[in-house]
C-alpha cells in the first residue's frame, strides 16, 4: 500500500519465499531482507519510485528457510484520479538458474577446466591489477614463468590421463606454495604464472621459489599406481625494476625461462635487464647495417703488405669501415661483431669481395700492381657454392689476375671444419686465388690439422706481435709459427708491428713480411699512390737483409725479452698493495741470469761489454731484492725505487744491442 506494506500477494509469491499469503499480508518487505544491499540502496530505489513512478533491478532476498536468492524485481507506483499514489504493485521473478549459468560461463572464460586456475585472460586482468597495486604500494611484483620439465615423456608412456593428474597436483603444489594474495594461473599446457605481491625485497623470492622447486620434485603416484616425478624451469623478472606493461614483464620472464632451460633445468633464473638492452641495442645495429648496405655506406681501406728487408710493397689488405651519417667513420671493432651469424654476413661478404675486385681493377688501370687480401665470414667462405660465386665475381672483371686476389680464413674456423675448409682452399686456388690463414697462433692448430689445409700464407695473430717485446711467451709462439711456415714451405707475414724493434725482432727469427702502423695505417684507395711515393724502409730493417745474427745468438735477442717481462712483473708487485700479487722470479731461478753464466758466457764471455751486461744483470737483482724485502714493510719508500730499476734496464738493453751489433754478419 502507499504506506509501504504488503496488502496482498499471488501463489507464485508464496511458492518463491516460502511465506503464505496470511504470514505476510501488513508486513513490510523488508522481512525478506538478505542484507547484501545497505541503505543507500533502498533509499535510491525509493527515490526513483517518487520521481518516475517505477523502479527496475536485481535485489538478493531471502526466504522463510534462510536461503538467499537472486530476484529480478520490477515495481510500479499507481496512482488515484487525484494523481496521488495508492499503491505499488512488485512483480519479480527468482533468477537463480541465470545467475549460476553467468558463474559458468565466467568461470569457462577465466579459468582453466582442468585445474581450476585462472587462465590466460584472468592472468592478464589479474597482472594488471598487482601493477596498479605495486605502484601505490611502493612494493615489489615478482612474475614467475614455471614451466615443468620432461613433462613429454609422461604422456608418451603413461597416457594423456597421467599427464593431466600431473598438471592438478603440481597446480595444487603451486597454491600450497604461495600466499592467499599471490595468484597461481596456468596459460596453456604445462606451463604456469605466479604472481608474488608486495615483497619487500628481491631475496624473498629465493626463499618462495627454492622452497616451490623442492616441492615440485617429490614423486606423484599416479591412479594406475607407478610413481613419476617431474622438475620445473622458472624464469622470472621484477617490477618496478624490470618494464612498465603486462606484456613486456611476461616476455621477459619467458626469456628468463629460457635461460634457465639452457643452465640445466630444475632451476630459476631472473632476467637481466641490462643484458636484455644490450640484445635490444644488438637489434637495432643489425638494421641499422641492413640500411647501412642497402644505401652504400660502406667503403675498403687498405693497409700495406711489405717486405722489411727490401722495403719492397707486396699488396694490401682491405679493411672494411662504415661511414655513419651521424657518427662518422666507424671502425670494424664497432659493428662487425653484430654480423656474425646473422644473415647480413654473406651479403655484406659478397659486397666486400665485388669492392675490393673493382678497386684492383682501377688500380690495373693506373699501372699499380698490387694484390688485395680480403677477410671473409667463415660461413661465407665454406659455402659449398662459394667456389662458383667466385668465378663468377672474377669473370666480371677479366683485367684483374686472379693471383691479385687473397682471402683471409680464421684459423679457428678452418680447423672447425677441417674437410670443408680444405675443398674450399682447394677450389678457391684451382681459380688462381691465395687463401691465407689469419690469426694463426689464437686457436688450436695441430702439426696434422695444419697439414692438411693447403694454404699460401700464415698470418701471425697481432696479439703476439704486439706484445712480443714484453712477453717472452708471445715472442716464443712468434718463433714457433715462423719455423712451422718454415717447414711447410708457406709464407709468414706478421700483423699488428707497431714499432722498428719489433720489425728487428721479427727479421732475427726470419719473418721478413709485415703490415702494421709502424709502416702505414689503413687508407682509402685514393691515398695509397701518394703513400707509395713517400714510402722508404727504415734502414735498420734494410741493414737486415745483409746483417743478422746467427741461430747460436738468437737467444740473446729472445731472453732480452724474457727479461723486459720479468722487470715489468717485478714493478707490477712493488706498485701493488704487499701480498696481492706473486714476485717475480729470484735471482737463481733467472733465465736470462742462467744464460749469462752458461752458454752466454762460453760464447761471448771475452767479448767486449758482455761484463757490462753481467754487471749490470746483477746489479738489477740487488736492487729488486732490496726492494721486494722493502715492500713487505714500507710500500711506498719501495716505490720510490721503481725508477731507477727503469733506468738500470734502460743501461742493461743498451747494452745487449751493443753485443748484439758486434755480433751481425
Amino acid at each position: 500500500d502507499a504506506g509501504g506494506y504488503i496488502a496482498d500477494v499471488n501463489p507464485a509469491f508464496s511458492r518463491i519465499t516460502g511465506y503464505r499469503r496470511d504470514e505476510v499480508i501488513g508486513r513490510s518487505p523488508k522481512m525478506l531482507s538478505s542484507g547484501h544491499q545497505d541503505a543507500a540502496f533502498y533509499a535510491r530505489m525509493w527515490q526513483s519510485l517518487r520521481d518516475t513512478g517505477a523502479w527496475r533491478g536485481e535485489i538478493w532476498n531471502r526466504n522463510k528457510a534462510g536461503e538467499v536468492y537472486p530476484e529480478l524485481l520490477s515495481i510500479a507506483a499507481v496512482k488515484d484520479t487525484q494523481g496521488l499514489i495508492s499503491h505499488y504493485i512488485g512483480s519479480f521473478s527468482d533468477i537463480t538458474h541465470l545467475k549460476e549459468r553467468e558463474v559458468q560461463l565466467d568461470r569457462l572464460a577465466h579459468y582453466d577446466p582442468l585445474t581450476s586456475l585462472p587462465n590466460r585472460r584472468l592472468l592478464s586482468d589479474r597482472l594488471r591489477q598487482a601493477l596498479a597495486h605495486t605502484r601505490r604500494a611502493g612494493k615489489i611484483l615478482a612474475v614467475c614463468l614455471v614451466d615443468l620439465d620432461n613433462f613429454k615423456p609422461i604422456n608418451d608412456q603413461h597416457g594423456h590421463a597421467a599427464g593431466d593428474q600431473v598438471l592438478v597436483e603440481t597446480a595444487q603444489r603451486l597454491r600450497d606454495c604461495v600466499r592467499d594474495k599471490d595468484t597461481v594461473a596456468r596459460i596453456g599446457g604445462d606451463e604456469f604464472v605466479l604472481l608474488l605481491q608486495d615483497l619487500e625485497w628481491v631475496e624473498e623470492c629465493d626463499s618462495v621459489l627454492s622452497r616451490l622447486l623442492q616441492r615440485l620434485t617429490q614423486p606423484i603416484r599416479l591412479a594406475e599406481g607407478a610413481e613419476v616425478a617431474v622438475s620445473a624451469s622458472i624464469g622470472l623478472t621484477l617490477f618496478p625494476q624490470d618494464g612498465v606493461e603486462a606484456e613486456v614483464l611476461l616476455r621477459h620472464a619467458d626469456q628468463a625461462l629460457y635461460q634457465a632451460k639452457q643452465a640445466g633445468r630444475n632451476r630459476y633464473r631472473l632476467f637481466d635487464v641490462a643484458h636484455d638492452r644490450l640484445v635490444q641495442a644488438h637489434h637495432r645495429l643489425i638494421d641499422d647495417l641492413a640500411l647501412a648496405l642497402a644505401k652504400n655506406q660502406f667503403v675498403l681501406h687498405y693497409q700495406p703488405k711489405v717486405d722489411m728487408a727490401t722495403g719492397q710493397v707486396l699488396g694490401v689488405e682491405a679493411l672494411l669501415r662504415w661511414r655513419h651519417p651521424e657518427r662518422g667513420l666507424l671502425l670494424p671493432a664497432e659493428f662487425l661483431y653484430a654480423l656474425s651469424h646473422s644473415e647480413l654476413e654473406i651479403p655484406l661478404g659478397e659486397w666486400v669481395l665485388e669492392a675490393a675486385l673493382q678497386q684492383l681493377e682501377r688500380w690495373q688501370a693506373e699501372g699499380l700492381q698490387l694484390s688485395v687480401s680480403i677477410n671473409l665470414a667463415p660461413r661465407h667462405l665454406l659455402q659449398a657454392d662459394f667456389p662458383a660465386r667466385l668465378a663468377e665475381s672474377l669473370a666480371r672483371h677479366p683485367q684483374v689476375p686472379a693471383a691479385s686476389l687473397e682471402l683471409e680464413l680464421l684459423e679457428s674456423s678452418a680447423l672447425a671444419d677441417l674437410e670443408q675448409a680444405a675443398r674450399a682452399i682447394k677450389a678457391c686456388q684451382a681459380l688462381g686465388v691465395r687463401v691465407a690463414l689469419d690469426d694463426f697462433g689464437a686457436g688450436y692448430a695441430s702439426l696434422a690439422y695444419f697439414k692438411s689445409l693447403p694454404v699460401a700464407v700464415l698470418k701471425i695473430d697481432q696479439a703476439f706481435t704486439r706484445d712480443m717485446h714484453e712477453d717472452a711467451e708471445d715472442c716464443n709462439i712468434v718463433e714457433g709459427v715462423i719455423k712451422i711456415a718454415a717447414a711447410f714451405g708457406r709464407e709468414v707475414i706478421a700483423e699488428g708491428v707497431e714499432t722498428i724493434e719489433q720489425g728487428i725482432l721479427l727479421l732475427h727469427l726470419g719473418c721478413r713480411l709485415a703490415q702494421g702502423y709502424v709502416i702505414a695505417r689503413p687508407m682509402p684507395a685514393d691515398s695509397l699512390a701518394r703513400w707509395l711515393e713517400q714510402w722508404s724502409v727504415d734502414s735498420a730493417w734494410k741493414n737486415m737483409a745483409s746483417l743478422r745474427l746467427q741461430r747460436e745468438d738468437l737467444p740473446l735477442v729472445l731472453l732480452e725479452t724474457l727479461h723486459r717481462s720479468w722487470v715489468k712483473q717485478l714493478i707490477a708487485v712493488i706498485e701493488a698493495e704487499p701480498g696481492e700479487l706473486a714476485p717475480p722470479p729470484q735471482r737463481h731461478a733467472c733465465r736470462f741470469g742462467q744464460w749469462l753464466q752458461g752458454p752466454g758466457s762460453s760464447r761471448h764471455g771475452q767479448s767486449e761489454g758482455f761484463g757490462l751486461i753481467q754487471a749490470l744483470h746483477e746489479q738489477m737483482h740487488e736492487l729488486a731484492e732490496q726492494l721486494l724485502a722493502e715492500h713487505s714493510q714500507e710500500p711506498q719508500r719501495a716505490r720510490s725505487g721503481i725508477a731507477k730499476i727503469r733506468a738500470l734496464q734502460e743501461q742493461l738493453n743498451e747494452a745487449i744491442y751493443s753485443l748484439i751489433a758486434t755480433l751481425m754478419y
